[in-house]
C-alpha cells in the first residue's frame, strides 16, 4: 500500500513550495492531525506544541507566512467550505501568533470568528480583513481584536494593527452587539489618533528636510536666479 513515506526524500516539501502559504499550511495541519483535533485547541498550544514530524516541517520552512488569504481566485470554493476549526488549526500550526501580519478571510463564510484566538495579544499583526463573515461571532473576535491593542486590565500596548475590516453585517448598527459598539468605537478613535501622530510626524520630517535643502547659500542663488528646472529637479548652476 503506497503511503506518504514512499516518496522520495524531500519531493513533498517542494512541491508544497508551490502551493499557497494557507494551502501549505492546511496541508501541514492534514498531515498532522485533523482542525477539529483537541490538540489544536489546548490553551496556549503555540508556546508549547511542536508539529509535528520532520516532514511537516520541512514543509512549514518552505514559506513564510506574513501574509496569510484563504481565497483564490482558481479554487473560490474552498474558501466557502472552510470552517472555525480550519482557521484555527493553521494559525496554531504556522504560529501565527509571531508570524502572521495581515490575515484575509476573504470567501470564508462560514467563519464566524473564534478560530482567530491563536491572534490573541500579537504584536505583529498589521492588518485583518473579515468582510465576508456571514455570521460573525462578536464576542469571539472583540475579545481577540482587543487583546491586540490592550494588556491585561485594559493599559494600551504598541500594537502594530493598522487596518481592521469588520464584517459587511456590522455597517448596520442595530446588528451589533454593545460589546462591538464600543469596540469600533474605540479603534476609531485609536485610528484617527494614530492618523493625526503620523501627519504630525510627516510635517515635522518634511519642515526639517526643507531647512536642510534650503541652506543659505541656495537661497542666495535663488534670489540671483542662478538655477535651472529639468523635469521636476533644480539644477544649480
Amino acid at each position: 500500500m503506497f503511503s506518504l513515506h514512499d516518496f522520495p526524500d524531500g519531493l513533498l516539501p517542494h512541491i508544497a513550495s508551490y502551493l499557497p502559504n494557507a494551502s501549505a499550511a492546511m496541508l501541514a495541519v492534514a498531515l498532522t492531525a485533523p482542525s477539529s483535533s483537541p490538540v489544536w485547541r489546548q490553551k496556549d498550544l503555540h508556546l508549547h506544541y511542536q508539529p509535528k514530524s520532520q516532514l511537516v516541517i520541512a514543509i512549514l520552512d518552505k514559506h513564510e507566512f506574513e501574509e496569510l488569504s484563504y481565497f483564490d481566485s482558481s479554487s473560490s470554493n474552498l474558501a466557502k467550505k472552510l470552517v472555525d476549526d480550519d482557521i484555527r488549526a493553521t494559525l496554531v500550526c504556522i504560529n501565527a501568533l509571531t508570524t502572521v501580519k495581515k490575515l484575509c478571510l476573504k470567501g470564508c463564510a462560514n467563519v464566524h470568528g473564534r478560530g482567530i484566538d491563536p491572534l490573541h495579544g500579537s504584536a505583529v499583526l498589521e492588518e485583518i480583513y473579515l468582510n465576508d463573515l456571514e455570521k460573525p461571532r462578536g464576542l469571539a473576535i472583540v475579545r481577540t481584536l482587543d487583546s491586540i491593542l490592550k494588556r491585561e486590565g485594559g493599559e494600551a500596548r504598541n500594537s502594530s494593527l493598522k487596518e481592521i475590516e469588520f464584517p459587511a453585517r456590522y455597517s448596520d448598527e442595530r446588528l451589533r452587539l454593545p460589546s462591538v459598539n464600543t469596540f469600533i468605537l474605540e479603534w476609531t478613535l485609536e485610528k484617527s489618533r494614530r492618523d493625526l501622530e503620523i501627519s504630525e510626524f510627516l510635517a515635522q520630517q518634511l519642515d526639517r528636510e526643507r531647512r536642510e535643502y534650503w541652506t543659505q547659500e541656495r537661497l542666495d542663488a535663488w534670489n540671483r536666479g542662478e538655477w535651472r528646472i529639468s523635469g521636476l529637479d533644480i539644477i544649480w548652476d
